[in-house]
């Protein structure tokens, strides 16, 4: 399935574009589930839409020597039922089991990705992030997410602030470009160095682009 791709220019129009909040100060980020490498889809599915794991899983379960045992003498009782089974060694058996347990902040998710000094363009080792956010979005087409970019201290409020936001942007083109996204369940936002996750502003821990499920 081919995609159109789009400008910037046409993203900068096509996405919500929220402003970033720097009249505020700091204020430290709280409660986001931070990966290190790419999630799973369950992962991603149980932060950002945890009312999805609201019901029993299922699991695949294999018989085991005990369970083979307890069987027994039913078998013998019932030779022909015995023969089926023995018939079909690999057949497995479905099974519930309990949710994955929730994460403490219920809708947002953030990722290092690891963007050269200065530059927008996505590393190649941070597209497995943005991939996985775009197979949820294929997958739950009523999900619409807020991009936020964000950075550490060092450069200027405006600096980092632009910085931010240019980097949201290319996350939402990629999303658009590579995943046939929609723009209109995209938006952006440069937060810049206002929300940082460690007490050192300056920690290179503090640049990521964070994922906000928007309601």
């Amino acid at each position: 399935m081919r995609h159109h791709r789009f400008s910037r220019s046409f993203l900068l129009a096509a996405i919500v574009s929220l402003p970033g909040l720097l009249s505020g100060g700091m204020a430290h980020a709280q409660g986001v589930q931070i990966f290190d490498q790419a999630p799973t889809l369950e992962q991603l599915r149980s932060i950002i839409i945890p009312e999805s794991n609201g019901t029993l899983t299922r699991r695949i379960v294999f018989p085991d020597a005990q369970s083979a045992a307890v069987a027994a003498p039913a078998a013998q009782q019932a030779p022909a039922a015995a023969a089926a089974q023995t018939a079909e060694p690999s057949k497995v058996a479905l099974a519930d089991s309990p949710p994955p347990e929730p994460h403490a902040a219920s809708g947002v998710v953030g990722f290092r990705i690891n963007f050269a000094l200065d530059s927008d363009v996505i590393p190649a080792s941070g597209r497995a992030f943005v991939e996985r956010i775009g197979e949820l979005m294929q997958q739950e087409p009523q999900l619409k997410l807020r991009i936020e970019g964000h950075t550490d201290a060092r450069g200027s409020d405006d600096y980092n602030l632009g910085l931010s936001k240019r980097r949201a942007i290319a996350v939402a083109a990629y999303l658009v470009d590579e995943k046939g996204i929609s723009p209109d369940r995209l938006a952006v936002v440069g937060k810049g160095k206002t929300e940082p996750m460690t007490d050192d502003p300056f920690d290179a821990l503090n640049r990521r682009v964070q994922f906000a499920r928007m309601d």
